[in-house]
């Protein structure tokens, strides 16, 4: 098992040394659990495009694309991912969402930013194996 591995909010990440070589990373990629895992974080990401679409569609009334558009340009609402207000995120495209980046160390699972929820601080360089 790794002792060092990092890993954002949103579960993307990926473990420190591996995969080796071709045989590795064809197993890695058909690995059932992992295989699962990705399944998993996918049909999440469906969910939740459906719910903002599906609340842009009553909102809009219609099924016309341009009152869609502009009803989910207006979404100002909180999701399971976090809140979503396009009209005041960067740019107007999107919202900033509350963040974090994980690490693995020696067996546990810690918070290494932002600084101020953090519970190690980040082991970089990593130590040689």
């Amino acid at each position: 098992m790794d002792d060092y591995a990092l890993s954002d909010s949103m579960g993307m990440g990926e473990s420190i040394g591996e995969p080796a070589d071709a045989d590795d990373e064809y197993a890695a990629l058909h690995d059932p659990i992992r295989v699962m895992a990705e399944v998993l974080r996918l049909v999440g990401e469906l969910r939740r495009a459906a719910d903002r679409l599906g609340d842009a569609i009553v909102k809009a009334g219609s099924l016309n694309p341009q009152a869609i558009n502009t009803a989910i340009g207006q979404t100002n609402k909180t999701y399971v991912a976090g809140p979503i207000n396009f009209a005041k995120g960067p740019g107007g495209h999107t919202s900033p969402l509350p963040s974090f980046m994980l690490q693995w160390q020696h067996g546990q699972t810690q918070i290494v930013y932002p600084p101020k929820l953090a519970t190690a601080k980040l082991v970089y360089p990593l130590p040689p194996w």
